[in-house]
């Protein structure tokens, strides 16, 4: 198709497309074409054909709710079986930037700790009401 603008026009894409539509019959790509219409462009067809747009739908895990105790508990289960160097701070206790970056959220400490606190008294075998443990 082919667009002219009586006063001439820039058409910029956000996908960073430029070009120039002047008083000249100019056939642009389609990418432009929404745009010069919108500019105020003048299009030599009556009918415009526009495709029609595809809606990407969401996989069931991205609308499924987040349970945030599950993600720490996965994180730090990884965090203490690859045992790297900066996982753990020097009082023993999981490093929250590292929980976030492997669980994906920034965790609440008391959640990162409780859990911790959890998930080493399981390995342990330590009473998880008794407190002189910890």
């Amino acid at each position: 198709m082919q667009f002219r603008h009586p006063d001439g026009v820039r058409l910029a894409l956000t996908t960073g497309h430029v070009t120039h539509v002047g008083p000249d019959w100019t056939p642009l790509h389609e990418l432009f074409h929404a745009e010069a219409l919108a500019k105020g462009c003048e299009c030599d067809q009556r009918t415009i054909r526009t495709r029609h747009a595809v809606v990407p739908r969401a996989s069931d895990a991205a609308v499924r709710p987040l349970d945030e105790s599950e993600a720490i508990r996965a994180a730090l289960v990884t965090l203490s079986q690859r045992q790297q160097p900066g996982d753990l701070t020097a009082d023993g206790m999981p490093d929250l930037k590292v929980v976030a970056s492997l669980c994906g959220f920034r965790a609440k400490k008391e959640a990162v700790h409780a859990i911790w606190y959890d998930l080493v008294d399981a390995n342990l075998g330590i009473d998880p009401d008794d407190e002189s443990g910890r």
